[in-house]
């Protein structure tokens, strides 16, 4: 009975290496730059930091609106608030007062207050 052997071939050993190599390689590159790598964190990190800060800018505004809208209270309503608003929403003023816009109050005011400008109890811009 004749036997038969074979040399094993040099790149018949580099095989399993490379194989193994290809996917390290492979989850050394995800791992960076994958959906949640290192690069993908620090993206999210300035994202969160952003998001931060707007949320403690809207928790001051609330604030600032919670305050004001503790003056309209049914109970107990701010005259000097109610007069303000009612002016806002109107767009009167007497004739002889001057009226100070703070920025987006003038967005605000409704059309009906473009204004006569020969009637001096219309607001005009």
């Amino acid at each position: 009975m004749a036997t038969r052997q074979r040399r094993s071939s040099f790149l018949g050993k580099l095989v399993l290496p490379a194989v193994l190599v290809a996917v390290l390689a492979y989850f050394a590159y995800h791992l960076v730059n994958g959906d949640l790598g290192m690069r993908a964190r620090e993206v999210m990190a300035a994202e969160k930091k952003a998001l931060q800060a707007t949320h403690a800018a809207l928790v001051v505004e609330r604030k600032h609106l919670e305050a004001r809208v503790q003056l309209l209270r049914p109970d107990k309503i701010d005259a000097d608030l109610a007069d303000e608003r009612a002016r806002m929403q109107l767009g009167y003023a007497h004739p002889d007062e001057i009226v100070v816009f703070r920025g987006s109050e003038r967005a605000a005011l409704p059309v009906a207050s473009i204004g006569n400008s020969q009637d001096p109890s219309f607001l005009s811009r």
